[in-house]
C-alpha cells in the first residue's frame, strides 16, 4: 500500500499520510466495526433458527423450516479500504481522511443465502418490516435480476439493473436500529442476498475468473454468461415447483 500511495499523484503527503489513515482506520475497526458485526452476527444467528420465520408460515407454506441456507460478515481489509478510495475519488472526495471510511457504505459486509427466488421477497419484507434495521433512503437497493423476475417477485420497489457478466443478486445498505453505539456512530453495511444457485456462480465467477491471459478471460466470461443463464432457469424451475412466486401477503 506505501508503494502504491507514495508513487500515486493522488497523494501529496505520501507514506505519512498513508500510515495516519490506517491507524485511524484499525481504531474505527476496534471501536465501531468490530462491535457492529458481532450485533449483526447476532442477527444473523436468530435468522438460521426455524421458529424466527414461523411468524410467516401462517401467510407462506414454507417448504423447509428456515429460508436461510447460510450467512457470512466481514470487516474490509485496510488495503481495500485504500483502494477504493483511489478506484473511486469522486465518492470521496476527503482522500485518506476518516470521514472517507466513515461514509464507505460496505466497511462490514453481509452475505445471506436463501434457498430459492421466492425467498428473496420474504427477505425484503422482514427487513423493511421487523425494525431492526434501517433500509438506508440516499443508496437504495438494487435488483441485480432481470425486470421480469423482479416484476413476478414483486420486487419492483427496488432499482433494477442486469449485470452483463451474469452476476445475479440483491444489495441493501442497512443500519442497525439498536446498538450499544449511539445512532450517529452506527456504520451503514451492506446486505448482498443470494440464492443457492447465484452464490454457486459467484464461487466459480472467482475461480474461472482469475484464468491468466486475455484469451482465457474472454472465454470465461462467454463461460459465466451462460452459466448464469442455466441457474437462473434452475431458480425459476424451483419457484414453480414450490408454488411461491410472490411476496407473501
Amino acid at each position: 500500500i506505501v508503494e502504491r500511495m507514495v508513487s500515486n499523484p493522488y497523494s501529496a503527503a505520501g507514506a505519512d499520510e498513508l500510515g495516519l489513515f490506517l491507524d485511524g482506520y484499525a481504531k474505527y475497526v476496534v471501536e465501531i466495526l468490530q462491535p457492529t458485526q458481532l450485533e449483526i452476527q447476532r442477527l444473523l444467528d436468530a435468522w438460521q433458527l426455524p421458529e424466527y420465520w414461523s411468524k410467516y408460515k401462517t401467510t407462506n407454506n414454507l417448504p423447509i423450516p428456515t429460508p436461510i441456507r447460510s450467512t457470512l460478515s466481514r470487516i474490509k481489509r485496510p488495503e481495500q479500504v485504500v483502494d477504493k478510495i483511489y478506484r473511486k475519488r469522486g465518492n470521496f472526495p476527503d482522500g485518506l481522511r476518516p470521514e472517507s471510511f466513515r461514509t464507505m457504505y460496505d466497511t462490514i459486509g453481509v452475505r445471506v443465502v436463501v434457498y430459492f427466488l421466492s425467498h428473496l421477497p420474504l427477505l425484503d419484507r422482514e427487513l423493511r418490516g421487523s425494525g431492526l434495521v434501517d433500509v438506508v433512503d440516499d443508496d437504495p437497493p438494487m435488483a441485480y435480476l432481470d425486470a421480469g423476475q423482479v416484476r413476478t417477485l414483486s420486487l419492483d420497489h427496488l432499482e433494477q439493473e442486469v449485470k452483463e457478466s451474469g452476476y445475479r443478486s440483491v444489495h441493501y445498505n442497512l443500519r442497525l436500529r439498536k446498538s450499544v453505539l449511539p445512532m450517529e456512530d452506527r456504520p451503514i453495511f451492506e446486505l448482498q442476498v443470494r440464492t443457492a444457485s447465484m452464490d454457486l456462480w459467484s464461487a466459480l465467477e472467482h475461480h474461472l475468473g482469475y484464468k491468466p491471459g486475455r484469451r482465457a478471460h474472454t472465454a470465461a466470461k462467454r463461460q459465466l454468461r451462460i452459466l448464469s443463464n442455466m441457474l437462473s432457469a434452475i431458480d425459476e424451475n424451483f419457484k414453480e415447483t414450490v408454488g411461491q412466486g410472490k411476496s407473501p401477503n
